[in-house]
């Protein structure tokens, strides 16, 4: 740490004379005082772990409850270093500060906003003492008023420093937004903003866009060429003339070659936002939005931005289409059935209906280009079916919850599979002996009784937890009144068991509920990152006793860190778990259902690892015949001989897509950073919902989210990320396209696509982000994406030299089904910011990781006051995200200071864009009126109104070498260039403004 780099801090802090005060006196933290106003409750202990405060009832500012020590002699001027550690539930604010004692509590010098998390963060945070009150101090006061839950605070200490942390860069702490509208029906094109040059108009001109040697290239000219492209669905697909012309002109200014067309068969848009008849809906194409659907792709091209055309979306299935009633029911099994996936791959009627749909919206002319869309070269992409694998969804096992599927689908299917095991097993032993081994038959439950258990009670809803002591078997009861997040935010835990790698298992238990519902049972680790050992299910909850068996086989373990957990956050009232057993060993008729001889071997929802690689076998050779027969359908029978195509997304069926996608010409992927959670049984509830509002940056070791999308990346083909996303209203989204253009540079991915753009908003609609996924109108994404088009399409960034590869086994299968899980068994996940990665299959026994070339990398990580960022810096492209607030950072460029604001959080970027150098500079963005939840996440309905706001920056940049810096207005117009000061600094954070355009002189 240099602490010259560090900033002084004024506040006053108004506080009230009455107040409750505890003093506490304890062992090893001295003497402490408990402060509580409002109202506000909380309480204090001492423990092992440090100094334990509860906040039991909130107040509605973070001073109602404090927490500190008093007469601290400070003297004024002096610089001094406050030290200590905290941890907490996840994403929890709190502020620490020091004030005086006395009538006006005024600041002297020290005021910190920090997050806690999970894991203890060590915390530094020099200051200079502003006119103390001679040994009449609170120091260290902490605050937790707004934040209900538990805090732990250790190792706290004051040190004073020698030298001066205050190098004269000191700027006032800004304490609000200002109003900075990036409409989304305002083209950049004609400004200094704009990155229309980088597109060639019309699209295709350089011939038809193939694949070769895992990358894409124009075939008329042989140059690769990279896509930075957006989602359009529903309603801002289908726009008339006039929106089509202006939109394709926005996407173009922006730097936007591809546009992908998603959810066209959506029926939750009217009017006008789906494919289909209003009055036949998910039955029959109207023929005027193909009309405006054909004019729109035609815009697309005039403006040299390709298509991509998405198939089987958001369909659904009726019985008038010959299906039974119970058609409906598909559904009911959970979100990852949504839209009657899964069985849509081999219902041979649905398929037959997804030909039906292909031939009538691709089997055409468009009547605007006048080509056939099988001979159209801006047509670049065909999807089959978007995110649906019958093997499974990411994360799911092999073949989750088809055993409910309702019939016929259920005896379909379970034919199927008796066929595909009679091939390959001569007998019932036979399957017997391949699938239990030696292992058939229990041993007595490893859970006696009186075992502890433990909870976990995330969102401090209100919930009781009783453990059943003294029973012949585990028992607990869980009482829920409320629980304000997803199901997860509630567990029962047995934890701190011991498994044998490889060993066969039986979990038991009954459940009962006050009120019907659904909970998860898992076996996984009982520390972080809660890695999955084999069973991960969903169970119904009935009022009467529900009995329940998994068998599996035990992988990944840790001695002393198995646990049985429940997750029952979903359900309400009184839960009662029972009988809980965990034993060595399976009973194969419980597993089986039935015999081979008889055909009647069942869908399996538990079994041993080798039942399990049969069933997932078994899965990808139904939907391997669903992606091979509908690629030959488009290739064959509709002629589509130049376009490439892909079934699905990648992560999808696991390490099987390599036999699904086999033959397709490109790869692709989504990735959402802390996607919205939803109470259970209520997806897409627009008021009851969630995220967990922390940053991405700075990518820890394994690169987060990017660092998982690169590691699933199938070596050989172009990889394409055709959803990305940081939704709103996360107070960290600014970082989203700086950390995405970098790394996929680095990474050298070959298109990018973000979810998603409102092409059909206008006025006040246009002038405030309208949800989680608005790119169109969001000035977090907008301001950085012709920066970011640029850096990654013009391949400004040389991808990494050194390569990771992920080898798996000739029998993929053995190395477990997801890719995570794989490169787990070779080590630590790899560092995206040093290695390229891929996987790929090989032919030996077991994974392995294959490692070559030369680490360096552009990208650094750095320690700050208030937390970590990353930097990167290549040639004549800069960008840095994370929390840079009273840190100076050297560039190229030259130096850049930030005073401390809000959350010290913000996202820059600098570069060329054409040959104008960008300069931008993002913290957080809200509307007009939101409001979030007390706990910052959700805000609910409460999205707020136009205009947007952006979080002022307390930022000043010294030039390495002379340059005007001209602030842009919010119509996109270059001011009088900012002026210096005597040392050179010149001061962004005066002006309302993210936006500066650099000019040399």
């Amino acid at each position: 740490m240099n602490p010259r780099r560090l900033l002084p801090l004024l506040l006053c802090t108004p506080m009230p004379l009455w107040a409750n005060l505890t003093e506490i006196e304890t062992e090893r933290h001295g003497t402490w005082i408990l402060e509580e106003h409002a109202g506000a409750r909380a309480v204090v202990l001492e423990t092992d772990r440090g100094l334990r405060l509860s906040v039991r009832r909130p107040g509605t500012a973070d001073w109602h409850v404090q927490l500190y020590r008093r007469d601290v002699g400070l003297e004024a001027g002096d610089c001094y270093l406050l030290r200590y550690r905290i941890r907490s539930g996840p994403g929890r604010f709190y502020s620490v500060g020091a004030t005086a004692d006395g009538e006006d509590h005024r600041g002297v010098g020290l005021w910190h906003d920090g997050e806690a998390r999970r894991g203890w963060r060590e915390v530094e945070i020099p200051f200079r003492a502003v006119d103390p009150i001679p040994g009449r101090t609170r120091l260290p006061n902490f605050q937790f008023g707004r934040a209900r839950g538990s805090f732990w605070i250790d190792g706290v200490e004051l040190e004073a420093l020698e030298a001066d942390p205050c190098d004269g860069t000191a700027l006032e702490r800004p304490t609000a937004f200002y109003p900075y509208v990036t409409p989304a029906d305002q083209a950049l094109e004609g400004s200094a903003w704009s990155a229309a040059h980088l597109n060639a108009a019309p699209a295709g001109a350089d011939g038809r866009i193939v694949a070769q040697d895992g990358r894409f290239l124009a075939s008329g000219t042989g140059e690769r060429i990279r896509f930075f492209g957006t989602n359009v669905g529903g309603r801002a697909a289908f726009l008339s003339p006039e929106e089509a012309d202006r939109a394709a002109g926005i996407l173009a200014s922006y730097g936007i070659n591809l546009v992908r067309f998603h959810h066209l068969q959506n029926m939750w848009e009217p009017p006008g936002g789906f494919i289909w008849k209003p009055d036949a809906i998910d039955r029959e194409i109207d023929p005027d939005q193909l009309d405006k659907l054909d004019y729109f792709i035609a815009a697309l091209k005039a403006r040299g931005i390709y298509s991509n055309l998405n198939l089987t979306t958001a369909r659904r299935y009726h019985p008038d289409m010959g299906f039974p009633e119970s058609v409906y029911a598909i559904e009911d099994l959970g979100m990852t059935f949504a839209f009657m996936k899964k069985v849509d791959k081999f219902d041979q009627r649905m398929i037959e209906l997804q030909r039906d749909y292909a031939r009538e919206l691709l089997d055409r002319v468009n009547p605007y280009t006048g080509n056939h869309y099988r001979d159209e070269p801006a047509l670049v992409k065909i999807e089959i079916n978007n995110e649906n694998s019958l093997v499974g969804w990411p994360g799911e096992p092999a073949g989750h919850r088809l055993h409910e599927l309702p019939e016929p689908w259920r005896g379909e299917l379970r034919e199927r599979w008796n066929d595909w095991l009679a091939e390959r097993h001569a007998s019932h032993e036979d399957l017997v002996a391949a699938w239990f081994g030696a292992e058939a038959g229990l041993g007595a439950s490893l859970l006696p009784g009186g075992h502890p258990w433990s909870n976990a009670n995330i969102g401090e809803g209100n919930v009781h937890f009783a453990p059943s002591l003294g029973q012949p078997e585990p028992a607990i009861v869980v009482s829920i009144e409320s629980n304000p997040g997803p199901d997860w935010f509630v567990q029962a835990h047995l934890p701190g068991l011991t498994l044998r790698e490889g060993g066969l298992y039986t979990l038991s238990f009954c459940i009962r509920g006050e009120e019907p519902g659904l909970a998860r049972v898992t076996v996984n680790r009982d520390i972080p990152d809660w890695r999955n050992h084999g069973v991960d299910a969903v169970v119904p909850v009935e009022t009467g006793w529900g009995s329940h068996s998994f068998v599996f086989t035990a992988s990944d373990v840790l001695a002393g860190h198995v646990r049985v957990a429940f997750v029952v956050g979903g359900l309400r009232g009184r839960v009662e778990i029972d009988d809980v057993r965990l034993r060595p060993g399976a009973n194969p008729e419980a597993v089986l259902g039935g015999t081979l001889d008889g055909r009647s071997i069942g869908l399996l929802s538990s079994g041993p690892a080798a039942a399990f690689r049969d069933y997932a076998r078994f899965l990808a050779d139904v939907e391997t015949a669903y992606a091979q027969g509908m690629r030959a359908f488009l290739r064959e029978d509709l002629g589509f001989a130049d376009t490439m195509i892909i079934d699905t997304q990648f992560a999808y069926g696991g390490v099987t897509a390599f036999t699904r996608e086999a033959g397709m010409e490109f790869a692709d992927n989504h990735g959402y950073w802390q996607h919205p959670a939803f109470e259970a049984g209520v997806d897409w509830d627009p008021e009851r919902w969630s995220i967990q509002n922390s940053p991405m940056s700075p990518l820890s070791g394994g690169g987060a989210l990017l660092g998982s999308l690169a590691r699933g990346r199938p070596e050989g083909l172009p990889y394409s990320i055709s959803e990305y996303d940081h939704p709103a209203p996360s107070d960290y989204q600014a970082e989203m396209l700086p950390l995405l253009a970098w790394v996929a540079s680095l990474q050298d991915w070959d298109a990018l696509y973000l979810f998603s753009w409102n092409a059909h908003a206008t006025g006040p609609e246009a002038r405030r982000i309208s949800g989680w996924f608005d790119v169109s109108s969001n000035p977090a994404k907008l301001t950085f994406l012709p920066q970011a088009a640029t850096l990654f399409r013009e391949a400004r960034v040389a991808a990494l030299p050194a390569t990771t590869v992920l080898d798996l086994p000739a029998d993929p299968l053995r190395a477990g089904l997801s890719f995570e899980g794989a490169w787990r068994q070779v080590g630590s996940p790899p560092d995206p910011l040093r290695h390229r990665l891929a996987v790929r299959i090989g032919d030996g026994e077991a994974a392995r990781k294959i490692v070559a070339g030369a680490v360096d990398s552009p990208a650094r990580r750095e320690e700050g006051l208030r937390g970590d960022w990353v930097h990167f810096e290549s040639g004549e492209a800069v960008a840095v995200a994370g929390r840079v607030g009273g840190e100076c950072i050297e560039t190229a460029y030259g130096s850049f200071t930030f005073g401390r604001f809000g959350r010290d959080f913000a996202a820059l970027m600098l570069g060329p864009v054409g040959d104008r150098l960008h300069l931008a500079v993002v913290a957080g963005v809200e509307n007009t009126g939101q409001e979030w939840n007390a706990d910052r996440t959700s805000v609910g309905t409460q999205w707020g109104e136009s205009p947007t706001l952006l979080e002022r920056v307390p930022v000043r940049f010294r030039p390495a070498e002379p340059l005007l810096v001209r602030p842009i207005d919010d119509e996109l117009q270059p001011g009088e260039p900012l002026e210096a000061d005597a040392e050179g600094w010149i001061d962004l954070g005066s002006v309302d403004t993210p936006r500066f355009l650099l000019e040399r002189l």
